[in-house]
């Protein structure tokens, strides 16, 4: 059965983060520039009428290989805790079966805050598809708290900022974990040369 509705969401990835880990808790205040680039991380949900499938929610991480039905109420997290988390910050729908597919280009390891343009993409499309309405900095908030209240991990604040406004920001963090962004525009003329110091450099629009 085709599903009836299909959201997409993307979100880039982060680099230059100078000032970073005074975006953490351990600081509490700080002072943090990136920039927002490609590779993006992809979320595509595909959604079906209430129970027509063999599971109400499915999840298809592609560049892990795998694909299962979550038990979102279980005492455990199963195989994508990261993932299975944000569910508890922002719900299925519960008139409907879903099937999330999951991809991210940006090598494995990379460290530019691919986990938390997942969790951003993610926690956008689910916001578009329960049809709120929350701003870009609420849903990097929700993402923030997807790795620290519902994980219970230690996370700063700039990475999943970065993924919700992209561009180039200054983000100063006033008490943790509240923070003000500052969006940079870039003149057109020094987007090219950007563009050839950064192999992967795109301005992306918030």
């Amino acid at each position: 059965m085709p599903p009836h509705r299909v959201i997409n969401a993307t979100t880039p990835i982060r680099i230059c983060d100078n000032g970073g880990w005074t975006d953490t808790w351990v600081a509490r205040h700080g002072k943090v520039f990136n920039i927002a680039v490609r590779p993006l991380v992809t979320v595509r949900i595909d959604v079906f009428p209430s129970r027509s499938r063999d599971a109400p929610v499915v999840l298809d991480v592609q560049n892990r290989g795998t694909k299962y039905a979550p038990d979102l109420d279980a005492s455990n997290w199963g195989q994508h805790p990261l993932l299975e988390a944000a569910f508890r910050e922002i719900g299925p729908p519960g008139d409907a079966d879903i099937e999330v597919t999951i991809r991210s280009d940006a090598p494995a390891g990379a460290s530019t805050g691919t986990s938390a343009s997942v969790v951003v993409a993610l926690l956008g499309a689910l916001d578009r598809l329960t049809g709120g309405h929350r701003t870009n900095q609420e849903i990097a908030s929700a993402a923030h708290a997807v790795e620290t209240v519902h994980l219970g991990q230690q996370s700063g604040i700039q990475d999943q900022l970065c993924a919700a406004f992209g561009g180039v920001n200054f983000i100063e963090m006033t008490d943790y974990p509240q923070a003000i962004v500052s969006p940079l525009p870039l003149p057109e003329s020094i987007v090219p040369a950007l563009r050839d110091a950064l192999a992967h450099f795109e301005e992306i629009p918030a």
